[in-house]
């Protein structure tokens, strides 16, 4: 079993595979201090090299931020330090310790808030880990009405010379997961993101922004680039999350995923891990299923959030109004303006039929 190294700055964590520091603001590394931010051993003997810090190099940033609407309501990021926005949290080691049921050989729990918000942040893999799972739990203190999150980090993925800041950044939005990396340009090495809830989409931004809102619309395709483009570019998830009254949570599940290649990233985030939230029915009837859903555009590494519902042999898709605009791949119903896809009393009220309500629990 592993424990943390106690630092003035916060946690210190090292297994066979990954060593990672964990901040007094909810986020990774200390500053720009090599050895104290992200670091990968393919090898899985624990033995790291600092200067291949994945965080540390240049303007070092790894964080997380929360909107309500075109508000931003919390930025806190390593590259800002004492300018986050939530400076006060609460940082604790369970390393070793049950925690909400489980136990991991390392383990952070953040906890913050501010006037509109509170979060805790659960950080933790198990030494043979090749993934940091981050469980956060997102509590309303007011009502919110139009809810974003993103965490998103600079990938200088290096594990040899000619690895550097720029890598090969790669997503992929589909039905069942999103997720994005960067690839190290000389060793292959990788570095990414991967989430499974709902109505959650990858992106790579030149700009490096801290708005989840923008992030998750990525409108701006002179900030949002491609898919397999090398930059020096920010890559991240931002989830959408509809509104949220005074009082209720909402809980999501990001993975940093790391391997000597993406497809051994891959094979060892699929052979491990905490469960993430699944679909599950208000209740079992013959009535057809109302199931929240990305649904795919013309571009084809493009979703937006929407619903289906399946049943009598068909699917049918369904988005809101604001993307009446959209070029879709599929047939779709768009929304009266007053309707929104992530409101299920109103689309009952809508739709004014039977349906089994399918949610994320």
């Amino acid at each position: 079993m592993a424990d943390a190294s106690v630092e003035t700055w916060g946690l210190l964590f090292s297994g066979d595979y990954i060593q990672v520091g964990v901040n007094e603001y909810g986020t990774f590394g200390n500053g720009n201090t090599y050895g104290e931010g992200v670091l990968y051993d393919g090898t899985g003997t624990g033995t790291f090299n600092s200067n291949y810090d994945y965080l540390a190099p240049g303007w070092a940033w790894e964080g997380f931020t929360i909107n309500d609407g075109d508000t931003i309501l919390a930025d806190n990021n390593n590259h800002s330090g004492s300018g986050s926005t939530i400076t006060d949290g609460t940082l604790t080691n369970y390393s070793g310790t049950s925690y909400n049921g489980s136990t991991y050989d390392n383990r952070a729990v953040w906890t913050g808030e501010t006037a509109n918000v509170s979060f805790t942040q659960d950080i933790f893999f198990n030494n043979t880990d090749q993934q940091i799972q981050i469980a956060t739990q997102i509590t309303a203190k007011t009502d919110l009405t139009d809810v974003y999150y993103e965490r998103s980090m600079d990938p200088d993925a290096r594990a040899a010379d000619g690895d550097g800041a720029s890598t090969r950044n790669v997503y992929v939005n589909d039905a069942d997961q999103s997720y994005i990396y960067g690839e190290a340009l000389a060793s292959k090495y990788v570095i990414g993101l991967l989430s499974t809830d709902a109505d959650t989409v990858a992106r790579v931004s030149d700009d490096w922004t801290a708005d989840a809102k923008d992030f998750y619309e990525g409108v701006d395709t002179d900030n949002y680039m491609a898919s397999n483009t090398e930059a020096d570019s920010v890559i991240g998830l931002a989830t959408s999350l509809g509104t949220l009254t005074s009082g209720q949570s909402i809980s999501l599940l990001y993975k940093y995923i790391f391997g000597t290649d993406i497809e051994a990233a891959l094979e060892a985030e699929a052979s491990g891990g905490k469960k993430a939230r699944t679909l599950r029915p208000d209740r079992y009837t013959t009535a057809p299923d109302l199931i929240p859903s990305n649904v795919p555009t013309c571009d084809t590494s493009k979703f937006v959030s929407g619903f289906q519902i399946i049943g009598n042999g068909e699917i049918n898709y369904y988005a809101d109004y604001s993307k009446r605009d959209e070029c879709f791949n599929v047939d779709v119903t768009i929304l009266p303006e007053d309707v929104s896809a992530k409101d299920v009393e109103e689309l009952l009220a809508w739709l004014d039929r039977p349906l089994d309500v399918f949610k994320l629990q």
